[in-house]
């Protein structure tokens, strides 16, 4: 597609398609009839050497950071980001809430309170005291955080200035470590907010892609390079080598498998950003679908399972071909759609709001 960078595109549907595989095992590694062979097997490459969804989700992370700051342009930047942004994210969004509330109704005869979905339309509904209907959810109040302080370093004049990245990747990654290394050492019980942590990787793609992608400096180089360093020195403290994360953050046996994804996420988006991957018609696509994919896959999942209970192998080849099918037909049917539409649609809006006079007054 026209003014695309090929290698996000990439990395986009990697991303997406890698924390869909580790939601499609999941079922198959914890269930007790498949404890040897099979479930012993799918086990080991998805939960306990390797969380391919802590990977993906890591690797969106950096994408956005990567994305996100070149998204204010002309001459009413946050306005034309905000449209932008919305017509991007909420159609197809709200559609998806549709679509797991009816599966689970339909699954598990589950309901919500009207208050729950009014809150899940905001997508910022954990910071208004509700629960997601959709636990992927919960990454995309990340994303919202970022978007606004984005919007405070463009109105300080300080968004392209790596240095300012820079030392908010720093605070957000230290307000999780410190604790951390804190409670590790001398046995207090300070808080642990791993939402801090996971802001820190938006910045820290906003500085791989202005020191290492741009090259802005030979500053803003040394700072992508030692903010990738400072990452991956922090990753046995934020994953819980240290014994002090509580059990309900990161399971107990699992350190290696969740710092495993952390390392490969910052390695293949920085080897991304440097060597430039070459995308063929399919990572294309992938790309293209991949926020389709990963918030409508949950109810995919649930309503494969729900068709092919897991009792036997060939239920779980009908199982793995249904949910990935559905999906896939699903993701593509609604950023053919939903989403292409929209997005036309936000930058007409957005071209409207960039011509309109600017205020004297």
């Amino acid at each position: 597609m026209k003014g695309r960078i090929e290698f996000l595109d990439v990395l986009r549907g990697v991303a997406a398609l890698a924390v869909f595989a580790s939601h499609l095992l999941y079922p198959i590694a914890i269930n007790p009839q498949f404890s040897d062979g099979l479930g012993a097997f799918v086990r080991m490459i998805s939960v306990d050497y390797f969380n391919w969804g802590r990977f993906g989700v890591v690797l969106f992370f950096l994408l956005s950071g990567f994305v996100i700051p070149q998204s204010f342009k002309g001459t009413r930047p946050v306005s034309t980001f905000l449209v932008g942004r919305f017509f991007r994210l909420y159609p197809a969004y709200w559609l998806s809430i549709i679509w797991t509330v009816a599966i689970l109704f339909l699954v598990f005869s589950q309901s919500f309170p009207g208050l729950q979905l009014l809150a899940n339309l905001t997508m910022i509904q954990k910071f208004l005291g509700f629960q997601d209907v959709n636990g992927v959810y919960w990454s995309l109040a990340i994303e919202i955080v970022f978007y606004a302080l984005c919007i405070a370093l463009c109105l300080a004049g300080a968004l392209e200035k790596p240095l300012f990245g820079f030392l908010l990747f720093a605070i957000f990654m230290f307000a999780t470590i410190l604790p951390i290394a804190v409670n590790w050492k001398i046995g207090t019980r300070l808080p642990i907010q791993f939402f801090t942590h996971h802001l820190s990787f938006l910045f820290l793609g906003g500085l791989i892609r202005d020191g290492i992608y741009l090259r802005k400096s030979s500053g803003a180089m040394k700072l992508a390079w030692v903010g990738v360093g400072l990452a991956l020195i922090g990753l046995p403290f934020a994953c819980g080598l240290t014994g002090s994360i509580p059990a309900a953050q990161i399971a107990a046996g699992q350190e290696y498998a969740f710092i495993a994804g952390y390392v490969v996420a910052i390695s293949v988006f920085v080897a991304g950003v440097i060597f430039k991957f070459s995308a063929n018609s399919f990572w294309s696509w992938a790309g293209a679908i991949s926020y389709s994919v990963y918030i409508f896959h949950f109810g995919a999942l649930k309503l494969a399972e729900w068709i092919f209970p897991l009792h036997g192998v060939a239920s779980v080849m009908a199982y793995l071909l249904a949910a990935t099918s559905v999906t896939l037909v699903v993701a593509a049917a609604v950023y053919r759609y939903v989403e292409l539409p929209f997005m036309d649609l936000g930058r007409h809006v957005r071209r409207r709001v960039d011509l309109m006079p600017l205020s004297s007054g």
